[in-house]
């Protein structure tokens, strides 16, 4: 809700009142993560669009608001796509996020840095001046109605990260939904606004270092807090009708699992009343439901299929 808030209604109504005020040029930070894990790589603005989770998509709803307005109103706009960003004085407070927030706050603390996956996945990681610069650019640019990536026009490993702040690392697994790589094609950005990248990977990361006591402040994210924060919650729903079953008999349904043993949340709804139980799930879980439920939903870290009801 907070991300529909911020990204949909209130691109909305910055539009809005930039038609009224006639504002003379909109620059939009819309975000690389639309693209969720793409095909092609270096990514181009061409590329499908496949949002993965909540901000992906409210930040792509933006861009088509803004999208909208230059080409309905003739407010002058351009989306730019912005990618991996970093730098000194970036957010400290928050959900578990961008990688450079908890790695800073984990060498402040003197704790080893949790390393996604192995650490080969690469990112895009964009200075925030080089950023900066870019806006200025396409500002000043004659573009409207543009969608822009704004990107380093390289790519750079977890682990390279990890070798260059120097610390312990600990590896956490991955989490569905990540690509392995980002990667802006930034041929466009170039062409029509003559930008390059001024800040290397290492002076950037050497930047941020020096100014690491912004982060003394921030959340302390480790292996285990990471995971609460990160698990995904799994669910099946079905439909099922009185045909299983009449008054004063009952329904049977399997949940098989397809990995391990998992703590799981059964649900069930019937005459708006909801029926909850809590199990213990190793193989199958076979639940026993009354007469005339509508709906079965396995929520937790329950991950599998529900069987056809009995």
């Amino acid at each position: 809700d907070t991300y529909y808030q911020a990204n949909v209604t209130g691109t909305f109504n910055v539009m809005k009142a930039c038609k009224k005020f006639n504002v003379g040029k909109v620059v939009y930070s819309a975000s690389s993560s639309c693209y969720g894990i793409p095909d092609i790589v270096p990514t181009p603005e061409s590329a499908e669009i496949r949002p993965q989770y909540p901000y992906a998509l409210t930040k792509f709803l933006g861009e088509q608001i803004v999208l909208h307005w230059s080409n309905v109103y003739r407010v002058p706009s351009v989306s730019l796509r912005l990618f991996n960003v970093y730098g000194p004085r970036s957010r400290t407070s928050g959900t578990y996020g961008a990688v450079f927030g908890v790695f800073l706050a984990q060498k402040l603390n003197k704790k080893p840095f949790t390393v996604v996956g192995d650490g080969t996945q690469t990112r895009d990681f964009t200075y925030v001046s080089d950023v900066i610069t870019a806006m200025l650019s396409a500002a000043d640019s004659q573009l409207t109605g543009e969608i822009i990536n704004i990107g380093s026009d390289n790519t750079y490993s977890v682990n390279r990260l990890v070798e260059l702040l120097e610390g312990e690392i600990v590896y956490i697994p991955k989490r569905p939904g990540e690509p392995d790589c980002t990667w802006a094609d930034t041929k466009k950005l170039q062409d029509d606004t003559g930008w390059s990248q001024q800040v290397s990977f290492e002076e950037g990361v050497n930047k941020v270092v020096e100014n690491i006591d912004y982060w003394k402040d921030a959340p302390l994210w480790e292996a285990e807090n990471i995971k609460e924060a990160t698990k995904t919650v799994s669910s099946q729903s079905s439909q099922f009708n009185s045909v299983y079953g009449t008054a004063g008999s009952s329904t049977s349904i399997t949940y098989v699992t397809q990995s391990g043993s998992y703590k799981a949340r059964v649900q069930y709804l019937r005459q708006d009343e909801e029926y909850f139980s809590d199990s213990q799930i190793d193989a199958q879980l076979k639940i026993k439901m009354p007469a005339g439920s509508v709906r079965i939903k396995v929520s937790g870290d329950a991950h599998g299929y529900l069987k056809d009801a009995k």
